[in-house]
């Protein structure tokens, strides 16, 4: 993929690419959507009427009759998944976006806090975090802060997967060796961490989507979750298939013990969205 990166970094090459795809588009009588190779960040960027998302590589995103189906696919689930009509964020909303991968999530939590409002996109991964960067500057999401570090129960350095699909890359935990060009070193913070930094009195809606570090994530927020009025935390018990549900189970007991009136999504057919846990603070 660096190798990839390189080739489309290369002036030429990026500018031969985006006309070849900007005809394509005309061609097959698409409108309002366009491409283009953000040099900055050095990511493919998909632009559906007003809202533009980076796809990094994925060349396949680019074709003309995909861009505006990716796009309003991609904008709906992220509503689904964090079952909006449940935690819609209100104008002047202080919102965590813990887990902000390409920063679609971000978009809509952008856009419903409005200009007094304030997003913190945290996401891990270096590569994934130049998605982030680069969705959030050209939708122009001036009330988005990124802030490129895994929140875990402590601050330090650690190590992260560094697979191709970028989606399921991970913490490299104590036994699991780091492989040579699969793995890549990052950053660590806590909430508790980020609340100092930036003087946050409370939290309106904390999303958190780390691919199974949440029960690390929660041990870092010791002050923090007496400031959070609602949250949504993706656990992935899912992905191993383990039928007594621990971060579920964990999560589930841990809101509930701080104040929380917690509600999942048992009946859903899809198991990643039973796994989500949304959480509503007690009056």
């Amino acid at each position: 993929m660096e190798v990839v990166g390189r080739i489309f970094n290369a002036p030429i090459t990026a500018w031969s690419a985006t006309v070849m795809f900007h005809l394509l588009s005309r061609l097959s009588g698409v409108r309002d959507a366009d491409y283009f190779y953000d040099r900055v960040e050095r990511v493919w960027i998909v632009q559906s009427h007003d809202t533009y998302v980076a796809v990094g590589y994925r060349i396949s995103r680019l074709w003309p009759w995909v861009v505006h189906r990716l796009v309003e696919i991609k904008l709906t689930d992220s509503r689904d998944y964090w079952y909006l009509n449940r935690h819609e964020p209100r104008r002047g909303s202080i919102i965590f976006d813990v887990g902000a991968g390409d920063g679609v999530d971000t978009i809509l939590f952008a856009r419903s806090a409005g200009p007094d409002g304030r997003v913190f996109a945290i996401e891990a991964h270096p590569k994934t975090a130049r998605l982030l960067r680069a969705t959030c500057r050209h939708n122009r999401l001036d009330n988005v802060s990124v802030i490129e570090a895994a929140v875990m129960g402590t601050s330090g350095s650690l190590a992260m997967t560094d697979e191709d699909n970028r989606d399921g890359n991970r913490i490299v935990r104590g036994s699991e060796s780091m492989r040579a060009g699969l793995t890549t070193r990052i950053e660590a913070t806590t909430i508790d961490a980020i609340c100092h930094t930036y003087d946050i009195s409370h939290i309106d809606l904390l999303k958190m989507n780390i691919e199974g570090a949440e029960l690390d994530a929660i041990a870092g927020m010791t002050n923090a979750i007496a400031k959070v009025r609602r949250a949504c935390i993706a656990c992935h018990d899912f992905l191993t298939s383990n039928a007594d549900e621990p971060i579920k189970k964990a999560i589930t007991t841990y809101m509930t013990s701080n104040g929380f009136e917690v509600f999942t999504r048992n009946d859903d057919g899809r198991p990643w969205a039973r796994d989500h846990v949304h959480c509503v603070r007690n009056s």
